[in-house]
């Protein structure tokens, strides 16, 4: 084997995820089939999980049998003249709480394996105002 062939194994092997397991919420299109999609391809096996079943089906298909999805809606439609402060609760208790609630469910199991890592991603409404937007689904 060349030395460029033994850093190329080696640089693969750092990045293997095999064994592992991972858990993306939006993982049915967009960034979230995306990251999906490079878990599967490093060898762990992938957990989606999103608001319509038929995307769902789709996605983990076309990653099989690497890939399974559960079916999990957080996001209640509703009309923006209807958020009321409750409302704005509940999303808050979905996107922040609900993360944080599910980081402690998964971190036992991590520190006996000694290893893990959890990541978030938001939404760029999370960083600053945009009109029209707040945190759930929405319809006018």
């Amino acid at each position: 084997m060349e030395s460029s062939d033994r850093g190329s194994s080696f640089a693969l092997d750092a990045f293997s995820l095999c064994g592992d397991v991972a858990l993306v919420t939006g993982g049915g299109t967009g960034i979230g089939f995306a990251i999906a999609s490079a878990f599967v391809s490093t060898g762990a096996r992938v957990v989606i999980s999103g608001r319509s079943e038929s995307v769902l089906r789709d996605a983990a298909s076309s990653r099989r049998p690497s890939a399974s999805y559960v079916l999990h809606n957080v996001t209640p439609e509703q009309r923006r003249s209807e958020t009321t402060d409750d409302k704005s609760r509940q999303v808050y208790d979905t996107h922040v709480t609900g993360a944080l609630s599910m980081s402690r469910a998964v971190l036992p199991k991590m520190i006996e394996r000694g290893s893990g890592n959890i990541l978030f991603i938001a939404s760029m409404a999370s960083l600053f105002g945009i009109p029209q937007v707040i945190a759930g689904r929405q319809r006018a």
